[in-house]
C-alpha cells in the first residue's frame, strides 16, 4: 500500500476516535454554554484531519493521472512496436521479387519519327472501323502490325523504372545524365519490351474512344533488382520517386499514360501520371508517390 492508502486508514481511524472522544469529554459546557478546552482541541484535530485528507486527495488525483499518463505512453510505444513489426513483416513477406508490369505509352504523331507511320495507320484503321461497322465510342481498341513503324519490324526498347527513397537521390540521378548505368536507384525495374522474343509483350495499338495511338507492353514479368533495403515491398512505395529512363531518345515522341504493377502475391498498385523532365537531348518522365 502507498502512503496515501495509509493516510486514509488513519484518517479513518482517527475521525472514529474523535467521535469517541466526543462522547467522554464533552466539547461544550452544558451550564455557560461555552466550548471546553477539550473542544477546541477536537476542533482543531477535526480541521487539521481535513485540511490532510483534502491534501492526500489531491496528491492521489495527481499520482493516478501520473500513472495513467505512463501507462498510455507504454501502450503507444507497445502499439508503435507492434505496429513496425507487423510493417516488417509486410515487406519481408510479402517482396516484389518478380513483377508483372502494364504500361502504355502515348505516340506523338506531331513528332517527325512517327508523322508518316500515324498517317498511313489512320488510313487502315478507318477501314478497320468501317469494315466491322464500328462506331468511335468502341471500347476494344484495333490492333496494328508493325510494317510501317519506323524503326522496324523488329523492336526494342531498353526502358527501366527507377525508385528512389530520397528524392535527393533522385535529383543526383537525374543530373548525373547516366539513365542506364547500373545498380542505379534503391530498385531497379529493367522494363525493356519487345516484340520478337518468346517473352515479347509490345504491341502496337489504337484507342477508338481517345483516337490515340499507343505502344503498349502487357504482363511482361521482369526480375526486380534490389539495391539497397530501402524499397523492398509495395508498401515501401508511400513517399518514394520513381523516373522512367532510357538512353536511345525513344522516349522523346512518347507519353506514358498508364504504368500498373502486380505482384505475384496479387497486390497491385496504378500510377496514372507523369511528370515530364527533359535533360538535355532525353526526355525522363518521373512520378511521385504520396505519402
Amino acid at each position: 500500500m502507498s502512503v496515501l492508502e495509509y493516510w486514509k486508514e488513519i484518517s479513518l481511524l482517527l475521525s472514529a476516535g474523535f467521535a469517541v472522544a466526543a462522547i467522554f469529554w464533552e466539547p461544550k459546557n452544558k451550564i455557560s454554554g461555552k466550548i471546553t478546552i477539550w473542544g477546541r482541541c477536537l476542533m482543531l484535530l477535526t480541521v487539521v484531519l481535513a485540511a490532510l485528507s483534502i491534501v492526500g486527495q489531491f496528491r492521489e488525483n495527481s499520482e493516478t493521472t501520473a500513472r495513467n499518463d505512463r501507462v498510455q505512453r507504454e501502450m503507444l510505444v507497445v502499439l508503435n512496436r507492434t505496429e513496425r513489426t507487423i510493417f516488417e513483416l509486410a515487406r519481408v513477406l510479402q517482396p516484389i521479387e518478380n513483377p508483372i508490369i502494364d504500361v502504355e505509352f502515348e505516340i506523338d504523331c506531331a513528332s517527325i519519327r512517327y508523322r508518316e507511320f500515324c498517317r498511313i495507320k489512320q488510313h487502315d484503321v478507318e477501314k478497320v472501323l468501317s469494315l466491322e461497322r464500328r462506331h468511335h465510342g468502341d471500347v476494344t481498341p484495333v490492333q496494328l502490325g508493325w510494317e510501317d513503324y519506323p524503326e522496324g519490324r523488329a523492336v526494342i526498347i531498353p526502358l527501366h523504372a527507377y525508385f528512389f527513397r530520397k528524392s535527393e537521390d533522385a535529383e543526383n540521378f537525374i543530373r548525373s545524365g547516366c539513365f542506364l548505368c547500373p545498380r542505379s536507384g534503391d530498385l531497379d525495374l529493367n522494363l525493356s519490351p519487345d516484340n520478337y522474343s518468346p517473352t515479347k509483350s509490345l504491341s502496337l495499338r489504337f484507342d477508338v474512344r481517345s483516337r490515340r495511338f499507343l505502344l503498349a507492353s502487357y504482363n511482361k514479368t521482369i526480375r526486380a533488382e534490389l539495391n539497397s533495403r530501402e524499397i523492398m515491398s509495395l508498401v515501401d512505395f508511400p513517399g518514394t520517386t520513381m523516373i522512367i529512363a532510357e538512353s536511345n531518345g525513344y522516349l522523346n515522341d512518347l507519353k506514358p499514360t498508364m504504368m500498373l504493377l502486380r505482384t505475384p502475391r496479387g497486390q497491385s498498385i496504378t500510377i496514372p501520371s507523369f511528370e515530364t523532365r527533359v535533360v538535355g537531348n532525353q526526355r525522363l518522365f518521373i512520378h511521385r508517390f504520396p505519402t
